[in-house]
């Protein structure tokens, strides 16, 4: 399953020159070392810190690129929900 988001992030990513890729500190769980060594500027790591990677997608939007976050479900929405 990893491998399939992989391959579809790198299709995106191609199409996309916008688009960058925010995550919580998995990189290799999650299938992003491929995308990291191939598109490594527009990959980003928020370490422990989902909540981070939700609120920065917002300023990326207003620069004008396209954020996908890549993380376990629980977190991004628990987490994000502890600072609303």
């Amino acid at each position: 399953m990893m491998k399939i988001l992989e391959n579809k992030l790198l299709a995106i990513a191609k199409k996309y020159k916008n688009m960058v890729v925010l995550n919580a500190d998995f990189s290799n769980v999650l299938g992003l070392k491929e995308f990291s060594r191939i598109y490594g500027e527009r990959h980003f790591n928020f370490g422990l810190a989902e909540n981070n990677a939700v609120a920065a997608s917002a300023g990326f939007v207003v620069r004008g690129k396209i954020p996908i976050i890549v993380g376990f479900g629980n977190f991004l929405v628990g987490r994000s929900f502890e600072v609303i």
